[in-house]
């Protein structure tokens, strides 16, 4: 039983941020965005949306800049982990959720985009074409497809 563990489920905030430590290993940030809804004793309904600050190392932080834009419904298996700097009273606290597992589940759509800011498909940017190889370079590129309304369902490999 992992006692460190959390599971998130919810829309991509803004693209993946992917920088390289000095050592050379990938780390990628973005903001996930949930939501909790609930009614009151009243009977009222109640709704609370939740920004977490995501961040993921070497192969799910190069899947996250891929594959995630803005919109996407993902959901995602990590650990805490607490980060400090400063001495004595000048001392500072983050708490930082960190990816082991993105799996995504689908891109916002029209009816589906939620209230807090994620795009639609139109506003969504495409990921951008992948060039022919070498050897293939004297044929004609094939026609990209136009963006599907939902994906299926992939898991990115854990991290280790």
């Amino acid at each position: 039983m992992k006692t460190n563990q959390f599971e998130l489920s919810g829309f991509v905030g803004n693209a993946p941020e992917l920088r390289f430590t000095p050592s050379g290993k990938s780390v990628a940030t973005f903001s996930l965005y949930t939501r909790e809804r609930w009614s009151g004793s009243d009977g009222a309904a109640h709704e609370k949306t939740q920004r977490h600050q995501i961040t993921a190392w070497a192969a799910q932080a190069e899947f996250a800049q891929q594959r995630l834009v803005k919109g996407t419904r993902v959901q995602i298996i990590g650990r805490i982990d607490q980060q400090s700097w400063g001495e004595g009273a000048e001392r500072q606290y983050k708490t930082v959720l960190v990816a082991n597992e993105i799996v995504l589940i689908s891109f916002a759509a029209l009816e589906e985009a939620p209230s807090y800011g994620a795009p639609t498909l139109e506003q969504a940017e495409p990921a951008p074409a992948a060039e022919p190889a070498p050897e293939a370079a004297d044929e004609a590129p094939a026609a990209e497809p136009a963006m599907p309304t939902k994906r299926p369902r992939r898991r990115a490999k854990p991290a280790v």
